[in-house]
Parts: structure tokens; sequence; C-alpha cells
């Protein structure tokens, strides 16, 4: 979906709500730069005990390893 291509968001939030917004609005075409403190985001340790953890790379887009993002 390009609905939002074009449009570029600067994402400065933190902890799930924000940082899930800002990926789906990636999903619809927009450029997300994500701003983090050096530390990076508190809910990236979160994800440390599943076996193949979801990681975000350009454009918030996920390597799901088989599974449905």
């Amino acid at each position: 979906m390009e609905a939002l291509k074009g449009v570029r968001i600067l994402d400065m939030t933190h902890v799930q709500a924000g940082p899930t917004c800002s990926q789906l609005l990636a999903w619809m075409g927009a450029d997300v730069i994500k701003f983090e403190n050096p530390q990076g985001d508190a809910t990236r340790g979160q994800l440390r005990d599943l076996p193949t953890p979801i990681r975000c790379t350009s454009r918030c887009s996920t390597a799901t390893s088989g599974r449905s993002p």
C-alpha cells in the first residue's frame, strides 16, 4: 500500500504504542525516521527471550522468520 508515499515521519516515541503506529505508517508507504536515545528503545530488550525476535530494519520492515506480522 502506498497511500503515504512521499510523507516523512519523524518518530521520537518509545514503548510499544508509538513505534507500532510508526510501523503501520511505514507499511502504508511513509518514510519513517526513528530517533532513539543511545541505549535504544526500552522495549527492544523485552524480545530477547524469543528464539527469533522480530527486528526493525530500514523503513521499519520486519524480518518475521515465517511468522505473520
